[in-house]
């Protein structure tokens, strides 16, 4: 009796669907921007970004890039960066500058989603004679 018992809770415990079930979305899927690049060549990117209202693109950076340039569009935008206590705030169609490989966040203080442009210059690959 025992053993049918320890049985049927290994059968129970292993058709449980919660084992089955699908592992929690990663941090890169819960992400709220969507980017569209709109140009992506040896030298340079140029990406259209639409972030969620009220929402956190987490921290990231850009190491294969020289620089790239933020440009605000729509709506004001604080970047959030590595090291620095304050946020920067961006009123629309306003630019910020980041070296290569800056530690950021975007955050979207709105209500509505918003969008913003982000122009890369990218490092040149070895031996490509420039």
């Amino acid at each position: 009796m025992i053993q049918t018992a320890r049985q049927a809770l290994l059968i129970a415990l292993f058709s449980s669907s919660a084992l089955y079930a699908q592992a929690p979305a990663t941090p890169a899927q819960q992400e709220p921007a969507t980017p569209t690049t709109l140009i992506d060549n040896a030298e340079s990117r140029i990406v259209r970004v639409d972030i969620l209202a009220s929402s956190t693109r987490s921290m990231h950076s850009h190491p294969d890039m020289l620089w790239h340039v933020f440009v605000t569009m729509n709506e004001p935008i604080e970047l959030l960066i590595q090291g620095q206590a304050e946020p920067v705030k961006l009123a629309p169609w306003t630019t910020h500058f980041f070296k290569g490989g800056t530690v950021h966040a975007i955050r979207n203080p709105n209500p509505r989603q918003v969008q913003f442009m982000e122009f890369f210059a990218k490092k040149q690959a070895a031996g490509s004679g420039q």
